[in-house]
């Protein structure tokens, strides 16, 4: 989020009661993203291939083999993808850890270059 979405928000009153929205049906992003429109700003992603997030408003946006393949840094949700089910997409990026070490030891000779930055929450 930009300096100038936050500086924007405050000056909007949207962050004086931050709890606000919290016992309601609305996620943090969900809240986040109409706030940004409120003060005239546009929404932006990083979901491409080789940006940071690989995202999908429900289930994975792909295969793990593909997430990793694809570059992306942050994997959400972990969900059921297909035929992978959570655990199995949990299982998958904990033995890549285990393989390669955490995401900032694994180098380019070790495994390719999008998988270098690659972390499951």
């Amino acid at each position: 989020m930009s300096a100038e979405a936050l500086r924007r928000m405050k000056s909007a009153g949207l962050l004086d009661d931050p709890l606000l929205w919290l016992h309601t049906p609305c996620t943090e992003d969900v809240v986040v993203s109409l706030y940004v429109r409120s003060v005239g700003l546009e929404l932006k992603d990083f979901n491409a291939d080789g940006e940071v997030f690989g995202v999908k408003h429900f289930g994975l946006a792909d295969s793990p083999e593909r997430l990793l393949a694809r570059g992306f840094g942050v994997i959400h949700s972990i969900r059921d993808y297909r035929n992978f089910k959570e655990s199995d997409t949990r299982q998958f990026f904990r033995d890549l850890r285990t393989r390669h070490g955490p995401p900032e030891a694994l180098d380019d000779s070790s495994v390719g270059p999008s998988e270098t930055s690659v972390r499951s929450v």
